[in-house]
C-alpha cells in the first residue's frame, strides 16, 4: 500500500540531525510514513554541509537556519499545492499508524488545517476525551505545530500569506492565517503524536513546561491509530475549562478559553 496523494514533510536543521534521525525512523516504522511516496526533509543548513539522511526521504536545504518562522515559511513555499500535506516537527513521538490515520482524515471544509497534536496550554486542552474533531473559530491563541495536516486547497494561499508583525512562531502564524481567512482550526482527539523535544527550534534552551509541556491527550506510542473511529464532528471546544485564566506566557488574563487578548 503506497499513498501517493499526500506529501509528508519534516522541518529540521543540520544541528538537530541527531534528534531528527530518531524521529524520521519512528515516523517510517511506527507511524507508517514509509508507505508514502512523497516524503521530504526540509532543512536549514550551513553553507557547504551535505550530511546523509534517511533513505527514502528527499532532502531540501537552504542556507540557514534563518529562524523558526522563516524556516517554516520556506518549507511551506516548497510544498506541492496540488496535494494535501502532513507536516511534522523533528521532535515528536508518534503512535502506531499515526500517519496512515492522518492521511485518511479529511480536513473539514470550514477549517484551515487540522492539528493532530493538542498542546497543553494554561486554559487546558483544545480537544475533549471523545474521539473527533474539535473546531475553534477564533484560534489566535493556538500553540503547537507538531503535527499539522494542510489541505491542498489552502496551500497556495498560505504560500503567499505574509507574517504579521506580532507573530513569532509557526503555530501562531497558522492561526493568524485561519483568522484572516475566516476559517476555523480543527484539533483532533486523541493526539496522534507526543512532543518529546527538550530543546526548542524556535526558542533554544526552552524546556517541556508551560505551553511546551507534553499533551495530556496522547494515548501512548503503542496505541494503534487505525482503531480510532472518526467522522465525529464535535464542533466546539472541550468542556470544563475555566472561562478566565491567568496566562503566564503572555502576562495577561485570557478573556475566554480560546483567545488571548494580547494576540487579538
Amino acid at each position: 500500500m503506497i499513498f501517493g496523494g499526500v506529501q509528508i514533510a519534516v522541518l529540521t536543521t543540520v544541528k538537530r540531525k541527531p534528534v531528527a534521525m530518531i524521529t524520521l525512523a519512528e515516523l517510517d516504522e511506527r507511524a507508517g510514513c514509509k508507505h508514502f511516496s512523497h516524503r521530504a526533509i526540509y532543512c536549514g543548513a550551513e553553507a557547504g554541509t551535505d550530511p546523509a539522511w534517511v533513505s527514502g526521504w528527499v532532502r531540501h536545504t537552504w542556507r540557514g537556519p534563518i529562524g523558526q518562522i522563516q524556516d517554516y515559511r520556506e518549507m511551506i513555499s516548497r510544498l506541492d499545492p496540488s496535494k494535501d500535506a502532513i507536516l511534522f516537527e523533528d521532535d515528536v513521538q508518534p503512535c502506531r499508524n499515526a500517519a496512515l490515520k492522518m492521511a485518511t482524515v479529511d480536513v473539514p471544509e470550514d477549517c484551515a488545517f487540522l492539528s493532530f497534536y493538542d498542546s497543553t496550554t494554561e486554559t487546558g486542552p483544545l480537544s475533549g476525551i471523545a474521539p473527533g474533531i474539535y473546531k475553534h473559530k477564533r484560534p489566535r491563541a493556538f500553540y503547537g505545530s507538531q503535527a499539522i495536516k494542510l489541505p491542498a486547497r489552502v496551500i497556495s494561499r498560505l504560500q503567499t500569506f505574509q507574517v504579521p508583525d506580532d507573530i513569532k512562531g509557526s503555530d501562531t502564524w497558522l492561526a493568524a492565517f485561519a483568522s484572516a481567512s475566516d476559517l476555523s482550526i480543527g484539533v483532533y482527539s486523541p493526539s496522534l503524536v507526543q512532543h518529546v523535544g527538550h530543546d526548542s527550534h524556535f526558542s533554544p534552551g526552552s524546556r517541556l513546561t508551560g505551553v511546551r509541556a507534553p499533551t495530556r491527550r496522547f494515548p501512548g506510542e503503542d496505541y494503534d491509530a487505525t482503531g480510532i473511529e472518526v467522522g465525529t464532528d464535535v464542533s466546539g471546544p472541550a468542556t470544563g475549562r475555566p472561562p478566565i485564566t491567568w496566562c503566564s506566557f503572555h502576562g495577561c488574563h485570557h478573556a475566554d478559553a480560546i483567545v488571548c487578548p494580547c494576540l487579538s
